[in-house]
C-alpha cells in the first residue's frame, strides 16, 4: 500500500480584485479558496509549481500548511485554464480529523496467476475512513488464483481503520482460461488449399 501525506504551504490572500490575482499568477501564484464549517471562508495563495507535481498524484486528500500548522482538506474543485495551460482556481473543503471520509485508492495487482488470464473488473476501490487511515493505492497479491477462481472485496486485506463502500461479493479480480484457437487458426490456414485442389481437380 501508499500511504502519502500530500502537504503544501499557503499564504493567505489579503488583496481583493482581479489585479492583484492577475500579478499573482504572474509570479507562479495559484489562488484559491478554503471552506470550512461554521467559519467564514478563507481566501488563499498556493506556489503553482508545487501544486502542479502535487496534483500530477490525484490527490483527493490534501494537508494546507498556513506558518506551520496543517489543516487537512478535501480538494473540492480545479479550475484550469486549458488554453494557456495553468490552473485558474482552486477549491477546498477542511475536514477533521476525526471525520469519516470517503475517498478512492487505486488497486494494483502483483503476481502471476495459474492456468490462466487474469482480468481486473475494478481499478479504483472506494473507501470510507479517517483522514490519517487514507491511502493512495493498494497492492493485492493474485498469485494464489487458478483458472475459474475471482477475488472479491471480501478478500481484500484493507489497512487498519478503512472500509470499502462496495459490497463484501462485488468481483474485483477473475482469472479466465485461455481459449484454444489453434484448431480455428489451422481450419483457416487449409482452407485455401482444398479450395484449390478441387479447382484443379475440375479443369480436368
Amino acid at each position: 500500500m501508499s500511504k502519502t501525506k500530500h502537504e503544501i504551504a499557503v499564504t493567505l490572500r489579503t488583496e481583493s480584485g482581479s489585479g492583484p490575482v492577475t500579478r499573482a499568477r504572474k509570479k507562479g501564484l495559484v489562488p484559491g479558496i478554503v471552506y470550512s464549517k461554521n467559519t467564514e471562508p478563507k481566501q488563499i495563495y498556493l506556489n503553482a509549481g508545487e501544486w502542479t507535481s502535487l496534483y500530477r498524484q490525484n490527490p483527493h486528500l490534501v494537508y494546507l500548511n498556513e506558518d506551520g500548522k496543517t489543516q487537512p482538506a478535501l480538494v473540492k474543485e480545479v479550475q484550469i485554464n486549458h488554453l494557456k495551460g495553468y490552473f485558474y482556481h482552486i477549491d477546498f473543503q477542511t475536514v477533521s480529523a476525526d471525520e469519516a471520509l470517503h475517498s478512492t485508492l487505486s488497486l494494483i495487482a502483483f503476481g502471476e496467476c495459474a492456468g490462466g488470464v487474469l482480468e481486473q473488473n475494478i481499478h479504483e476501490l472506494e473507501i470510507v475512513g479517517k483522514a490519517d487511515a487514507l491511502v493512495d493505492t493498494l497492492r493485492v497479491d493474485v498469485s494464489a488464483l487458478n483458472a475459474g477462481q475471482h477475488l472479491t472485496v471480501a478478500d481484500l486485506q484493507l489497512p487498519e481503520g478503512l472500509t470499502c463502500a462496495l459490497a463484501p461479493e462485488t468481483v474485483l479480480f477473475t482469472v479466465v482460461a485461455p481459449t484454444d484457437d489453434t484448431a480455428v487458426a489451422d481450419s483457416e490456414m487449409t482452407e485455401p488449399e482444398a479450395i484449390k485442389q478441387k479447382k484443379s481437380d475440375d479443369s480436368e
